[in-house]
């Protein structure tokens, strides 16, 4: 889980929770994008060009990619010279002003601020890769089952969609107040998964990662999907 715990906010809406990332951006986005990595930009930018290769071999050649929870733009830029459309959403104003500045000028990256829920500017079976990278633990639980069914939504048949949660059936116990904290990750047992990935996402690959230690080790529950229904390429 990613940066130094803020304290908690006050009771949230979808509004609240862009407020809070922002802040967090104000502060410092690398630190809470990776923690450890304030003032460390050089090695910031090369964990962006690992993250960017290990997600090469799922992108189709002239892939459209969706970037969720994209920051500052630390893997959509450089991704972007290897597909042929790539959207990058955020729900903080300040990540996604962070982000055109890190990409600098003449990048064809589309970047977007949601509402926190809902993809409402792309079109249905539009997408042929999705990633979210270190940020559905973070959404609230409503908001992650939201991201399923948009993603399923902007997925054409066949696409695919990666991304992480903290696993609850081997982390250690804690709890969320999912009503007041937008930092703090969210754990999913196995069977939870499965019930929301149900009718909507095949599994393709399954892995598991330990991260942290004492009171912060969590193993988090790494997923690549493809979207039920019959494939339009192999």
């Amino acid at each position: 889980m990613s940066g130094p715990k803020p304290p908690p906010p006050e009771r949230f809406n979808t509004g609240d929770m862009g407020r809070d990332w922002d802040a967090r951006a104000r502060a410092c986005a690398r630190e809470y994008i990776l923690t450890g990595f304030a003032d460390r930009p050089d090695d910031f930018a090369r964990s962006g060009q690992a993250a960017a290769e290990s997600l090469l071999a799922f992108c189709p050649p002239g892939a459209v990619v969706l970037d969720l929870g994209c920051g500052v733009g630390r893997v959509a830029r450089e991704l972007e010279p290897h597909v042929g459309e790539i959207h990058a959403v955020d729900v903080s104003e300040e990540m996604i002003r962070q982000a055109r500045e890190y990409v600098g000028p003449g990048s064809r990256i589309r970047f977007q601020v949601n509402d926190g829920f809902m993809l409402a500017h792309l079109a249905d079976g539009k997408v042929d890769f999705a990633f979210s990278l270190l940020t559905m633990h973070h959404v609230t639980r409503a908001a992650f089952e939201s991201y399923l069914g948009e993603v399923h939504r902007v997925l054409r048949p066949g696409g695919r969609f990666y991304f992480s949660v903290v696993s609850r059936d081997r982390s250690p116990a804690y709890e969320v107040d999912d009503g007041r904290d937008t930092f703090t990750g969210r754990a999913y047992a196995d069977a939870e998964l499965s019930a929301l990935l149900r009718g909507r996402f095949e599994q393709v690959e399954r892995w598991l990662a330990d991260s942290g230690d004492g009171s912060w080790r969590v193993t988090y529950d790494n997923l690549l999907l493809r979207k039920a229904g019959p494939s339009v390429s192999p």
